[in-house]
């Protein structure tokens, strides 16, 4: 959507075009009225002469072997699995994904596999809402390892010693078992163990109060699990942007749909939520909310849908209306009453209005509003300007 710079949102909207067009190609024997309602949107993207009247006259796709990159997908893969534990530590703790947690450590011998991670851990912050991702060899003083023998692997090739070699492996120490990782085999029983005859895991033998701990392979990671008012805080800001967006869905609007967003509310601790995280709210919402009581009289009319929801067991009533030009106190000095400039400004249409406002002035009722300082579009936007509406 453009939040992380236009580059990434250009190469991120060529790469999802890719991915449907392949899609509805090879579907295309198989669905073939609906991919060519698909398709005949979707061409209009493409250069003109590579524009077929339909999509049955395309060629079924075929793989590019050369775009294929095995150490990609490993990179991948790895960051999934730790984005998997990371969600099911979140679950243990009955921890909700919109509130934020401070940071995993992974510890964990392979160099390679903690660069891979720090290479994608933006996506590792955005998936698991965590704000550091911290990778480490160093395993401390509160790590420790078991092992447990492949049932299959040695089971098939020990035979009537399995038992005893399993009885042994079980009883395996801290230090046989680093150096089992470090050589790559170990000698038990007298058998020499290799590969993946031997599962080790790492437990985590520290204070568990604010950490999670989850073991995987050879990794350990740590989950921060503990919350602050500040990260309880922006949870609950993210909670509010949800029933918003829950109420825009309810309200079968688009994301075109320009609204503004009212709310009443008397519980203090949610009135700090609301003040103090309002950046958070307005990044996904793009508008400011605003208290119900500061609604202008004359927007009653384009109320669209409000309902009371409740958050962490406290009651707040939110309500969306058409979003609309507001004038503020310094437009008196145009000759115009407010009266007579909010008529013509509702008189507007929204969009044009509001690319016009983007030039830095509105022409209205015979007067120009000055852009940031006369007219706002939203009374949130005017509210956030400490000005005061006319």
């Amino acid at each position: 959507k453009g939040a992380k710079g236009a580059q990434e949102a250009s190469l991120s909207i060529r790469v999802l075009f890719q991915v449907l067009m392949t899609l509805v190609r090879s579907m295309a024997p198989f669905t073939p009225m609906f991919c060519e309602l698909l398709y005949l949107n979707l061409r209009h993207m493409l250069p003109q002469p590579e524009r077929a009247d339909s999509v049955h006259f395309l060629d079924f796709p075929q793989p590019n072997l050369e775009a294929l990159d095995e150490r990609m997908e490993l990179k991948v893969a790895r960051m999934q699995t730790l984005i998997e534990k990371g969600r099911a530590a979140r679950d243990k703790r009955g921890i909700s994904l919109r509130t934020p947690v401070r940071s995993v450590t992974v510890i964990c011998p392979d160099s390679e596999l903690l660069a891979d991670l720090e290479q994608l851990q933006g996506y590792i912050k955005d998936e698991l809402n965590i704000r550091a991702v911290v990778t480490t060899t160093e395993e401390g003083g509160n790590l420790t390892r078991s092992a447990a023998p492949d049932n299959t692997i040695l089971g098939k090739r020990l035979g009537k010693d399995f038992r005893p070699v399993g009885q042994a492996i079980k009883s395996l120490s801290n230090q046989q078992l680093i150096e089992y990782e470090s050589k790559g085999q170990l000698e038990v029983a007298g058998h020499m163990l290799s590969g993946d005859d031997l599962k080790v895991t790492r437990t985590f033998t520290g204070d568990t109060e604010n950490v999670e701990p989850m073991s995987y392979d050879q990794v350990l990671a740590l989950f921060d699990v503990g919350l602050d008012e500040a990260l309880r805080q922006e949870g609950t800001a993210r909670e509010i942007v949800s029933r918003v967006q829950q109420l825009r869905k309810k309200a079968a609007l688009s994301p075109e749909d320009l609204v503004e967003v009212y709310y009443s509310c008397s519980d203090g601790s949610l009135l700090d939520v609301i003040k103090n995280h309002m950046d958070t709210i307005k990044e996904t919402t793009r508008v400011e909310l605003v208290a119900e009581e500061q609604m202008p009289a004359r927007l009653r009319s384009k109320l669209i849908i409000e309902n009371e929801e409740e958050i962490n067991g406290t009651k707040i009533k939110l309500i969306l209306a058409t979003a609309s030009f507001h004038v503020s106190s310094e437009a008196a000095s145009c000759g115009k009453s407010a009266d007579e400039l909010c008529n013509a400004l509702d008189a507007l249409d929204l969009k044009d209005a509001k690319a016009a406002l983007a030039g830095g002035k509105l022409s209205v009722a015979g007067v120009e509003l000055a852009a940031d300082s006369q007219v706002f579009f939203t009374l949130g936007a005017l509210l956030a300007a400490n000005k005061t509406p006319l």
